[in-house]
C-alpha cells in the first residue's frame, strides 16, 4: 500500500494564498496545483503550504456553505451553527467536522485548541493536527469567519 504522501487527494486543486484566500499563480503567470508535501515560496518571502490535504482542509475550513460557486456545497455553515452563536468550542466542533467528513485525504483532527472568537469581528482562531489517511501528521492553524 502506497504511503499518504505518495497520493495527491485533491489533483487540480489550486494552492491558496492563505493570507488572501485566492487562489496562487506564479511569477509566470501559471496557477500552482497542490500536491503532496508542496511548500510554495511567495516573492515576498512567505511560505505557502501547498499541500494537497492541508490546502484543501484549509479552503473547506474558511469558505462558508455556498460561497464557492464551483462548489456549492463545500464550507462550513458559519453563521447558523458556529459563530452566530459565539461558543468557540461550538464554533471549533463545526468547522473540524467540516474539515473532517469532507476533505479527501483527511483521516482525522486532533489536538485541537481554540485561540477564541474575536467578539467584535466573530473571526475564529484555532490550531490542530491534521491525521493524513495512511497515517501522516501535519499541523494545521485555522483563521475562520467573515
Amino acid at each position: 500500500m502506497p504511503g499518504s504522501t505518495s497520493t495527491t487527494w485533491n489533483p487540480g486543486e489550486p494552492v491558496f494564498d492563505q493570507s488572501t484566500g485566492e487562489p496562487y499563480v506564479d511569477a509566470e503567470g501559471a496557477l500552482v496545483e497542490v500536491a503532496p508535501g508542496l511548500l510554495v515560496q511567495a516573492p515576498d518571502g512567505r511560505t505557502l503550504d501547498g499541500d494537497d490535504v492541508a490546502n484543501a482542509a484549509w479552503l473547506r475550513a474558511n469558505v462558508y456553505l455556498g460561497e464557492c460557486t464551483r462548489q456549492a456545497d463545500v464550507g462550513v455553515p458559519y453563521l447558523q451553527q458556529a459563530l452566530g452563536q459565539g461558543d468557540d468550542a461550538l464554533a471549533v466542533d463545526v468547522v473540524v467536522a467540516e474539515v473532517v467528513t469532507r476533505t479527501p485525504g483527511v483521516g482525522g483532527v486532533v489536538d485541537v485548541r481554540s485561540r477564541g472568537i474575536d467578539p467584535l469581528t466573530r473571526v475564529l482562531h484555532f490550531d490542530a493536527t491534521l491525521l493524513r489517511q495512511g497515517g501522516d501528521e501535519q499541523p494545521f492553524a485555522g483563521v475562520v469567519g467573515p
